[in-house]
């Protein structure tokens, strides 16, 4: 599946994953999916990863009306998307980011700034994605023992 999500409701987090080539059709089915889900409150905070899609088919007018007519979240939680780069996938997350027009909204280039301005823990995000059973294309940070000293 091109888009995936992951309700954790324990820490008040979607975790959303898309891959290879998606289209509006894919991202209006999975939003519906995800409003119906027991577990989702349209508060949640979203972390969204783009850095495995290939190809968004999407334009201005599909990205308008994803927001407009399908988009479950409110502008309560915080929700980070993850679009390394400057290319076209980068520049459809930022034109999301435009209509969304909300400070609780942001586009990041690396999962590091993206958890981090969530205010999440990077183990919470590791378990999460565990359960989720996605494979990230990112390497979490490992956290460090007290005390122990940078090198």
């Amino acid at each position: 599946m091109p888009v995936q999500h992951f309700v954790d409701a324990g820490n008040r987090l979607v975790i959303t994953k898309c891959s290879g080539a998606v289209s509006r059709a894919e991202v209006v089915t999975s939003m519906e999916e995800l409003s119906s889900q027991p577990d989702f409150r349209c508060d949640f905070r979203q972390l969204v990863d783009l850095s495995r899609v290939s190809k968004l088919n999407l334009g201005f007018n599909d990205i308008e009306a994803i927001h407009r007519l399908c988009d479950p979240f409110s502008n309560e939680g915080k929700r980070a998307v993850i679009a390394p780069g400057h290319g076209a996938i980068f520049g459809l997350a930022r034109m999301y980011q435009l209509l969304v027009d909300h400070e609780n909204f942001q586009v990041f280039q690396t999962i590091h700034e993206a958890i981090v301005w969530l205010g999440l823990e990077f183990a919470t995000v590791n378990v999460s994605i565990r359960k989720a059973d996605f494979t990230p294309n990112h390497q979490l940070p490992r956290k460090r023992a007290r005390g122990a000293s940078e090198k």
